[in-house]
């Protein structure tokens, strides 16, 4: 049977916050995770991807030649309904208080469970059809370690 693209953004993928990590710590050995209630929206990109780096070489060939340079791991905005004592909110809006990067997990509707280190840059409120947003713009200090589904 062909494989079938699964839809990451199914309302059935659940969004945690760890504790403070290292840029490069081991993200299976975090154990304790907190879900984060009420997202609305997960919104980015993220993985690993080099800067390009050139420079021009005069002569016989006249071409420019490319190298891959340093690599950034991306970044993602997280959008909740402002949900008073939810312990998940309350460690997000911790986390962007903090000025050395958190862990972060996304359990897939798939059963694939993704996972980084980030900064998180603010806790910004936001007004629309009479629901207040937070938004949480997360910075990734590393690649991402993701687990295939049990």
């Amino acid at each position: 049977m062909p494989a079938t693209p699964s839809n990451q953004a199914s309302k059935r993928t659940r969004f945690y916050v760890g504790t403070p990590c290292a840029r490069d710590a081991d993200m299976t050995t975090i154990a304790t995770w907190t879900e984060v209630l009420d997202v609305m929206k997960i919104d980015g990109e993220i993985g690993d991807e080099a800067e390009l780096t050139s420079y021009e070489v005069y002569g016989a060939d006249n071409r420019t030649r490319k190298l891959k340079g340093s690599r950034n791991a991306g970044n993602v905005s997280i959008g909740v309904a402002l949900l008073a004592g939810d312990p998940g909110q309350d460690a997000m809006r911790t986390a962007a208080l903090a000025d050395s990067p958190v862990a972060f997990k996304c359990a897939l509707a798939d059963g694939r469970t993704v996972m980084f280190p980030a900064l998180c840059m603010a806790a910004k409120r936001s007004f629309s059809d009479d629901v207040v947003m937070l938004t949480f713009p997360l910075e990734l200090t590393d690649d991402v370690t993701e687990v295939a589904a049990a």
